[in-house]
This record gives C-alpha cells, structure tokens and sequence, in this order.
C-alpha cells in the first residue's frame, strides 16, 4: 500500500550535479491515465513515455501505485518498452512505462512509480497524470516538431489541404517560429481545425557527460510525434504522421469529395490486422513560388503552375493508434500485437505531395523540371477554388486581417537548417556517422529575428532506483528577439 510506503520515497534532490555522476538520468515526456482502455484490452492504464539512456530494466521492478479520488490505493508491476525509434548513435531512446490496473470510473487522485532491484528496497517518485484526449475523431495529424519555422505559405497550404479533404485536427507540436508563423497557428486554433502544443525538450543538467537536446533523434522528433499519438490513441481512428511540407492529397472517384477517413475506413474491415499504412510520396513544385509583387494570394494560380514528379520518394504513414506502439514516419516499429501489420497502399487511396519552393524574393525565380515526364497542374486532385474560398472566410469569421505582401519572403532558418542537415549527410557519408542526427548538432551564426519560443519550467527531480527522474511542471510561450537557432 502506498501510505505505508510513503517513508521509503526519496526526497526531492536539491544537488543533482553531485548526483549525475552515479544515476542516470530519466526525462519525463508526458505522463497519461486511460480509463477503460480501448489500447489495452479495456484495462486501466497509466502510460509514461521517456527519453531514457540504454539500459537493462528487465533487470529491475517497477511498481506502480495509484490512489483513486475514494482514497484506495492500487499497486500492480510496470513493464519498460523500447518504442524501436532511436538511431543507435543517439544515447537517449524512447521507452514507455505501461502500468496497469482494474478498470474504475473513479479518477486518478495520485500516481507514483517506484523501482528497485531484485531483493533490494523500492524507491518512489510522484509523477504528474494528464488526462489524453476524450474526444473521438476519424482523422487526426501529428505534425513533425516545429524547430524553428520560418515558412509561412507552408502553413496554409497544408492547413487548407488538410480541411479540403476532411482532416478533423493537426496537432501542431511548436518550439520555435517567426511570429507570422505563430499568428497564423493561431487562427488556425482559434478556428477549431488546430491544436498548438509546446515541444518537448529534455531538462538541461550540468555536469551531464553530454548535452540531452543534442542525443534525441531529430532534436525530439519521436519524443513529440509519440506524446500526440499516446494523446489520441484510444480516440482517433487514424493518425498520420506529417513533416509540414508533406500534404496527403486523394484522388477523388466519381463525383462525391473523399475524405481521408473514407479512403482509409474500408481497411478496417477488409485488413483488420493492418495496423499502419506506407503512402508513397511524390515531389511537388511550384512552377512560379509565391512573389510579394502578387497580386493575389491565390492557391488557384499557384496550383495551376505546378509539377508534380513521377518518381516516389521515402514514404510516410496513416496509423490506427490503438494498434501502434511505436511509430517511426517511414515504417511502424513496434505494434501492440504479433498479428497486427502494416500495409502498402495505392496511390489511388492517398499520396503525399512533397511540396517544394513555396517562398522566393526573386521576381524571375522559376522552376524547371530535370525530366520530360513530369505532370502540370495539381489542380487535377486538389480542388484550389474551395480552397481559396475556405482560407478567405476563415479571415472573414475572425476579422484577420492577412496581406501576403507584408509577410516576409526570406527563409534563413530553412538554410541554416539545410546547411546543418548536408553536414550530417557528409559526415555519414565520409566516415559513418558517429553523433546523434540533429539540428541543435551544428553551430549557427547569430540571428536577430523574432521569434515565438517556448519556456519549459521544471519539477525537483527525484531518485527512483538508479535513475534521477526530470518531469517539465509547465511550458509557456515567450517573445525573442535572437532567433530560434
């Protein structure tokens, strides 16, 4: 019981430095509480993702203790997964702790973990529960983590994609943009299509042997998409896991508009085991990319000068959450059954365009194609009138007052960031590469920008067995001047 066991929890540490040397660090991601789970055969389920180093924690117990708002206090074991998507060179991984219990109406009061070693004494530490989302959906995106946004166009045009073809909510995980870029999330929140959620970063630590934002893959890609899925994993019916720049599009079939549930639902009953599904994707460009001399913002001319190319690229995936464990963007990793699997769709079902050279200061840029057999006019499958319709009364119902003229047309983020990934692909090339694939890997020159960022507060951490555990209390929003690298 966990009132007896209240004089065994370990004070808060105050010194961690002194520490670090002898535990290894854990960094909470979020913790969430599922009642009835639909994921987990109905039971109750508190569910922890981390970023972890590697570790033998078969080796160790973890227990779980949970008090419901009667007062009864419930213990069961807790089993540590390997989530399957960190690169080997990162040292931080993505695990989850699963703790289950009986099913109960009452809600979740407390929760604590403790661990220890096989005849040794348990140690626990209080975690902070979130409640996941309650509202069911057809059709969720969890978008890739936004590092450092600069692109505004891009916004639009996946968020009026998304809309045309029926997209319920994309989950927009922000840790750094251009206040433009901000604005308009916003307005895209505001108007109920959109969910702005800070990012995930891991707690700073001195006295660390290494720095924690530079050994997660992709500066927390996985940490992010994974706290979105675990988010609506037992409420949506599918989820995809988008970059912004990638725009899953249907190919209509007769008059009717699909929608990305229509095309994805009849696989539920004819691939009941089909878990996620590989989409193909193909290069997208904007003959002419959008110019501060235009007229007009207007997808209708920006689609009808565009190529699109025959060659696919690295596909992404559309998942049912409640089958999926871990979920890297290219492939499922690890699903929540032997049987389930993951299947390739036809591009008929659903493609992702690859869209490129959305923004340029230049009033001549223009975009040649290298092959013969590349296609014009993505008007062909995206239906740009309705677009531009549902953007214009979007700024209409909110009073937004939008001028792609005053929006700023350079992109320095996006090079620098581009620099930084050749780097890493040189690196690789040269000599295998041995660091951790990140952005926060290079150095950048100073920027004077404005910027939208995030501030991330953190609770004392605790020591639970060998590990000192690092839980975020709150993370707001805050204006910079300095740039987001």
């Amino acid at each position: 019981m966990l009132r007896n066991t209240e004089v065994n929890t370990t004070e808060v540490v105050e010194n961690v430095t002194d520490l670090i040397a002898v535990k290894k660090p854990i960094f909470v991601i979020r913790t969430y509480y599922y009642q009835n789970s639909k994921s987990f055969n109905e039971s109750d389920a508190v569910v922890t993702l981390i970023n972890a180093e590697r570790h033998a924690y078969e080796t160790l117990t973890f227990q779980c203790n949970r008090t419901l708002e009667s007062g009864s206090v419930e213990t069961s074991i807790g089993s540590v997964l390997d989530l399957g998507v960190t690169p080997y060179m990162c040292k931080l991984v993505v695990y989850r702790l699963v703790c289950l219990f009986p099913p109960s109406d009452e809600d979740l009061n407390e929760f604590y973990v403790g661990v220890g070693s096989a005849g040794g004494e348990m140690e626990y530490g209080e975690l902070t529960v979130s409640q996941p989302n309650k509202k069911p959906y057809k059709f969720v995106s969890c978008m890739s983590r936004m590092v450092a946004v600069d692109d505004w166009a891009m916004i639009i045009f996946a968020m009026e994609t998304f809309r045309l073809f029926g997209g319920e909510l994309a989950v927009a995980p922000v840790e750094c943009a251009i206040t433009e870029v901000m604005d308009l999330l916003r307005l895209y929140e505001k108007d109920g299509i959109l969910k702005v959620q800070p990012g995930f970063k891991p707690r700073a630590l001195t006295g660390l042997s290494y720095d924690p934002l530079k050994e997660t893959e992709y500066a927390n890609q996985m940490s992010t998409s994974h706290e979105c899925l675990y988010d609506f994993k037992d409420t949506a019916e599918f989820i995809s896991f988008p970059d912004w720049d990638d725009i899953i599009v249907i190919q209509n079939r007769g008059q009717k508009m699909m929608t990305y549930y229509d095309s994805f639902a009849p696989f539920i009953q004819s691939h009941p085991n089909a878990a996620a599904f590989s989409v193909d994707r193909v290069d997208i460009f904007l003959q002419t990319p959008l110019k501060t001399n235009d007229r007009k913002f207007l997808f209708e001319k920006y689609l009808q000068e565009t190529y699109y190319g025959p060659a696919y690229v690295d596909p992404k995936l559309v998942i049912r959450p409640s089958l999926i464990a871990g979920n890297w963007i290219h492939e499922s990793k690890i699903k929540e059954a032997k049987e389930y699997n993951q299947i390739k769709v036809n591009s008929i079902v659903a493609t992702y365009a690859h869209l490129h050279y959305t923004l340029t200061t230049s009033n001549t840029s223009k975009f040649v194609p290298p092959y013969s057999n590349w296609h014009k006019n993505a008007s062909d499958f995206i239906d740009s009138e309705t677009m531009d319709a549902n953007f214009q009364n979007m700024l209409i119902r909110h009073s937004f007052y939008f001028n792609h003229t005053s929006m700023p047309y350079t992109r320095p983020f996006y090079g620098l960031i581009g620099g930084c990934y050749v780097k890493v692909i040189k690196d690789f090339q040269a000599k295998g590469i041995t660091y951790c694939p990140t952005p926060t890997s290079c150095k950048y020159d100073p920027q004077k920008i404005k910027v939208v960022k995030i501030k991330s507060r953190y609770n004392k951490p605790f020591i639970a067995g060998p590990f000192i555990w690092h839980e975020r209390r709150s993370t707001t929003f805050v204006t910079d001047n300095k740039g987001c690298l």
